[in-house]
């Protein structure tokens, strides 16, 4: 009778104790999914430079580009510098609340010499600036028409489909312009991993 009674416990702990640590292993995961690497031909985290681009600024009437190197430039005077771009589309209501934070924040983090700049993905030229002037957000934000820039940052898969993006999405560089995180998720510690960088 002890014996049956010692086999069922058994019976009874080994499921709930598998269940604990998937929940455990799960959790993990999701916290780690909240800020990932950009790793690709095997390339160490730490030797990755942001990819290169161009783009039209929404922030201006006209047709002006604005390029990485000009944002880079921005934040070198700064020894704690950053480079933001933050990948947005109209339509994710996620993005919405990230720029509403960012919006918020944007004197102290200027001061600091945190150069934030959107980059539009999936939208119309009119439709993104519209967005942009009725949340009253003032950053520079680049039109990335042909998905080109969303692609080299691994926001949308080849050949640019929007359907599939992955926003919001944070790529976030030092002052010469190396990658030191990739933010997944806007979370309470949103601004803190932005400032933080590693």
């Amino acid at each position: 009778m002890k014996q049956n009674q010692t086999s069922f416990a058994r019976s009874r702990i080994f499921p709930l104790s598998l269940a604990v640590l998937l929940c455990a292993f799960s959790l993990s995961s999701s916290r780690e999914a909240h800020s990932t690497v950009l790793a690709s031909s095997g390339k160490a985290f730490s030797e990755k430079m942001m990819p290169d681009f161009a783009g039209i600024d929404l922030s201006k009437s006209g047709s002006e580009v604005l390029s990485l190197d000009e944002i880079i430039a921005q934040a070198k005077p700064f020894p704690n510098g950053r480079v933001v771009l933050n990948f947005f589309n109209t339509g994710c209501l996620p993005c919405r609340e990230g720029l509403k934070e960012l919006q918020a924040h944007a004197e102290s983090l200027q001061k600091e010499g945190v150069v934030v700049v959107l980059v539009s993905i999936g939208d119309s030229r009119e439709k993104a600036r519209a967005f942009l002037t009725k949340l009253g957000i003032t950053f520079p934000c680049v039109w990335d028409k042909s998905g080109s820039i969303s692609q080299n940052y691994g926001v949308t898969s080849s050949g640019g489909d929007f359907s599939t993006a992955r926003v919001p999405l944070t790529a976030v560089g030092d002052n010469k312009g190396k990658l030191l995180r990739v933010i997944t998720a806007e979370g309470s510690d949103y601004l803190a991993m932005i400032r933080k960088g590693k």
